[in-house]
């Protein structure tokens, strides 16, 4: 907290008085000194940002305000100062200017004293040197851990930022490898219907019947991919409903036979961000699956576990030579996975793939909550 220690804190009694024994003793021999009492009406200043000060101040009664200003020149308030605290004490030290601004926010009563009323208190009793002792004490482990927090908060940021970098990557991939093909093969496919128009009219209705089942299939793969840009069906239906909407848009485009398993889970106590991400993953899934002409069926399973959001997809397709993906082969099918683990390890998760030729494949999703 800015220029402001409340003496009401724990640590003082390491020194030999309790935290409200040290405040009654220190007001004590405050008015013994003779130290002025300053009075203060609602809403006046007792000192501002920026200003100069040599004094601290006491407060015998009321309620202060401590603020400072952001830098688009809104007032942040920091903290409340109780009576019976000590505040403004850093200009005693070191500080030349007031880091904060303290207000009155009733009629407030003080003692304002200054280093050298200080220097005499603490020659008459040693116990207010143990006392601020303590309190400057207190205010380091305050600042070490507000300190803590702001690396907490910027470390956040940091993936946030390498976050929405790896997203904007697989996004561009993503329109790289779907949309734009798709639209380079109906384009060619277009001028193949020209050809045949020139050679064998008969034979075109049956291309354009093939040109427009793919052109159907590509809008909804691209209606996929803009849901993922803005899932306000997530937000609106909750992930169990949006998945069981989604399988049935799949199923009429593909001859899968989709068996859903989702345990009951209570979506108010599960972040949008992670519900969001277990949709996309299973949209990336099924990219990958409709590229297998052999799967017929599909089993998705979501549970809760420890700590984490379990989520198992797996298929009877051809499955996959592990080894040889490793050696650059499936290079179209190693995209949408490694998407699907970019987007999960967003979120500090794991995704596990075991698969086999002839069997199918396999995955596996741990999301932290």
């Amino acid at each position: 907290m800015a220029e402001s220690v409340i003496a009401n804190q724990s640590g003082m009694s390491q020194f030999g008085l309790g935290a409200d024994a040290f405040s009654e003793h220190l007001k004590e021999q405050l008015a013994g000194a003779g130290v002025p009492e300053v009075s203060f009406t609602p809403g006046s200043n007792i000192f501002g940002e920026g200003d100069g000060g040599d004094s601290a101040f006491f407060l015998i009664s009321g309620k202060i305000k401590v603020s400072k200003k952001a830098k688009d020149g809104a007032e942040k308030i920091l903290s409340h100062i109780e009576s019976g605290s000590l505040f403004g004490e850093m200009a005693l030290f070191d500080e030349p200017t007031r880091s904060a601004t303290c207000q009155a926010v009733d009629s407030c009563s003080c003692y304002q004293f200054s280093r050298a009323q200080l220097a005499d208190l603490i020659g008459k009793s040693p116990e207010v040197a143990f006392g601020l002792l303590g309190i400057l004490s207190n205010r380091l482990r305050l600042s070490g851990k507000t300190i803590a927090q702001m690396e907490q908060i910027q470390e956040v940021n940091s993936k946030i930022i390498l976050g929405q970098e790896a997203e904007r990557k697989r996004l561009a991939r993503e329109i790289h490898e779907g949309p734009c093909n798709q639209f380079a093969d109906w384009l060619m496919r277009i001028q193949i219907v020209e050809k045949i128009l020139e050679k064998d009219p008969s034979k075109a209705p049956a291309e354009l019947n093939d040109l427009r089942d793919s052109i159907n299939k590509g809008l909804n793969k691209l209606k996929d991919m803009v849901e993922t840009l803005n899932p306000k069906d997530v937000q609106e239906l909750g992930l169990e409903e949006v998945i069981r909407k989604y399988i049935k848009r799949v199923e009429k485009d593909f001859p899968f036979n989709v068996v859903f398993n989702c345990e009951h889970i209570d979506a108010s106590q599960i972040d949008f961000v992670r519900q969001n991400t277990v949709f996309c993953l299973v949209q990336e899934a099924f990219n990958g699956i409709s590229r297998q002409p052999t799967a017929k069926t599909v089993e998705i399973a979501i549970a809760r576990g420890t700590g984490a959001l379990m989520l198992k997809i797996a298929d009877d397709g051809e499955g996959y030579d592990l080894d040889k993906m490793k050696d650059g082969y499936y290079k179209q099918e190693v995209i949408g996975f490694t998407s699907m683990k970019e987007r999960v390890g967003l979120l500090d998760g794991n995704m596990k793939m075991l698969s086999k030729i002839g069997v199918g494949t396999m995955l596996e999703f741990e999301i932290p909550l």
